[in-house]
C-alpha cells in the first residue's frame, strides 16, 4: 500500500497516465503494427496491476518505459491540438443536433398572437429627438431583456422608395429602406423585420404599394427612433407526442405545411405557429362572444380558458387585465355557429384573439403536423422567464 503523500501523487499520475494510453491506442489502434500494439497493451496491463496491488516502484518502473513507448508508436503531430479540438465540436454538434431533432427544439414567438402569455417581437416609436440610453444600458437591455434601440437620422432629402427585406446569416432580419429625391438615394438598414418598418417604425400606409410611399424626409429628419423588444425564445419538447396526444388547454407548436389555408398565405410549409390547443378530435366548437363553447358547454377548464374571460367577467378599472375573451372572425361563421372537429384534428386559437390569426381563419391543424409543446421560456429574463404557463 502506498504509504506517503508522494506515492499517492505517483498513484493518482499513474491513473492519468493508463487512461491516456488508452485512449491513445483506441484512437489509433488501426494503424499500429501487431508488434507495437502487443507492446501498448502490455503497458497498459502492467498499469493495471501496478494500480491495483498500489506498488509505487512498479508504476516508477512503468513510467521510465511508457515515454519512449509512447513517443514511438504515436507520434506526435503540429496539428493534433486542432484534431482533437475539431473532434470535441463534431462530437457535440452531433449531440446538439440529435437534441434538437428528437427531444426540444429552440423556438422563437414571432408574433404577437399568444400575448399577454407569451410575447412575439414587439416595436415602439420613441419620442421625435429623444436620444439613445448610454451604451452600457442598451448592452444591458440588449443582453438581459432582448431590447434594442434604433435612430437613424435622414442624410439627404428624399421620399420612401422601397423597402428591401433581408437575412444577415440567416437568423438576423433586417429591412433597408430606399429614400431617393430623384437624383440621389439612400439606403438606411434597420434591423426589423419589414411589417414593424412599414408599421410601428415608418407608419406608412399598409394599403399602398411597397415602393408608392409618399412619406418625405428633410435632411436631418429622423427617419426611425425605436424600441424593439424581441419575441420570447423557449424549448419545444418534441418527445412527448410520442407518447400522448395533445391535450385541450395545452400550449403546441405546429407545422403550416399541411394546412392549405396557411400554405397558401405564406407560400410554402416552412413555418411553425405556436397557438393554444382549444379543442380536440370530436369535438364541436363555438363562439358566444366572449365565451368558447365546447361540446355545448363554456369550457373553464384548464384554467387558461377561465383566465381568458377575466377582462370581462371581472373588469378592474385600477388593473386592466389583457384576457378579453374570444372573437368571431372571418370564415368562423355568425355567432352561434358550430363547428364539429374531425378524426386526427386540433383547433388552435391565440390567447390575444382579436389580433390572431388562427383556426378561426383556416381551419384545423392536421395531427401529423403538431410539433411539441413549450417547455420554458430560456430568453430574454422577463417575468416570463421560466415553464411556460
Amino acid at each position: 500500500m502506498f504509504s506517503t503523500s508522494e506515492d499517492s501523487k505517483t498513484l493518482a499520475a499513474a491513473e492519468e497516465m493508463r487512461h491516456a494510453i488508452y485512449r491513445r491506442r483506441r484512437h489509433d489502434q488501426d494503424l499500429l503494427s501487431p508488434r507495437d500494439l502487443e507492446e501498448v497493451l502490455s503497458l497498459e496491463k502492467g498499469y493495471d496491476d501496478a494500480i491495483r496491488t498500489r506498488d509505487a516502484a512498479a508504476v516508477r518502473a512503468l513510467d521510465e518505459k511508457a515515454l519512449p513507448l509512447t513517443r514511438r508508436v504515436f507520434p506526435t503531430h503540429p496539428l493534433d491540438w486542432l484534431r482533437e479540438n475539431v473532434e470535441v465540436f463534431v462530437v457535440a454538434m452531433v449531440l446538439a443536433l440529435a437534441v434538437r431533432t428528437y427531444f426540444a427544439q429552440p423556438f422563437k414567438i414571432p408574433t404577437g398572437s399568444m400575448q399577454p402569455t407569451l410575447f412575439g417581437v414587439t416595436v415602439q416609436a420613441r419620442s421625435p429627438g429623444e436620444e439613445l440610453p448610454g451604451i452600457v444600458s442598451r448592452t444591458w437591455d440588449s443582453v438581459i431583456k432582448g431590447r434594442t434601440y434604433g435612430r437613424i437620422v435622414a442624410q439627404e432629402d428624399g421620399e420612401v422608395l422601397e423597402l428591401i427585406p433581408g437575412y444577415w446569416m440567416i437568423w438576423f432580419e433586417y429591412t433597408d429602406v430606399v429614400i431617393g429625391n430623384g437624383m440621389t438615394s439612400n439606403t438606411y438598414r434597420i434591423w426589423l423585420n419589414h411589417n414593424h418598418v412599414r408599421g410601428e417604425v415608418l407608419r406608412l400606409n399598409p394599403r399602398q404599394a411597397p415602393f408608392i410611399n409618399g412619406r418625405h424626409f428633410r435632411k436631418g429628419d429622423e427617419i426611425c427612433n425605436y424600441v424593439a423588444d424581441t419575441g420570447d425564445q423557449l424549448l419545444v419538447n418534441k418527445f412527448i407526442y410520442h407518447f400522448r396526444k395533445p391535450q385541450r388547454g395545452e400550449i403546441f407548436v405546429f407545422s403550416t405545411a399541411l394546412i392549405p389555408g396557411l400554405t397558401t398565405a405564406t407560400g410554402d410549409g416552412t413555418q411553425y405557429y405556436i397557438k393554444r390547443c382549444a379543442g380536440v378530435p370530436g369535438d364541436t366548437i363555438s363562439i358566444e362572444r366572449p365565451y368558447l363553447i365546447v361540446n355545448g358547454k363554456t369550457l373553464r377548464h384548464p384554467y387558461a380558458f377561465e383566465r381568458m374571460y377575466s377582462g370581462i367577467e371581472k373588469p378592474d378599472p385600477g388593473n386592466p387585465t389583457p384576457y378579453n375573451g374570444y372573437f368571431n372572425k372571418a370564415t368562423f361563421g355568425a355567432p352561434g355557429y358550430v363547428n364539429k372537429i374531425g378524426a386526427h384534428q386540433y383547433w388552435a386559437l391565440g390567447d390575444n384573439s382579436d389580433s390572431s390569426k388562427d383556426s378561426r381563419y383556416w381551419g384545423t391543424v392536421p395531427e401529423e403536423s403538431v410539433v411539441g409543446t413549450p417547455l420554458f421560456v430560456y430568453w430574454p429574463f422577463s417575468a416570463r422567464w421560466g415553464p411556460v404557463q
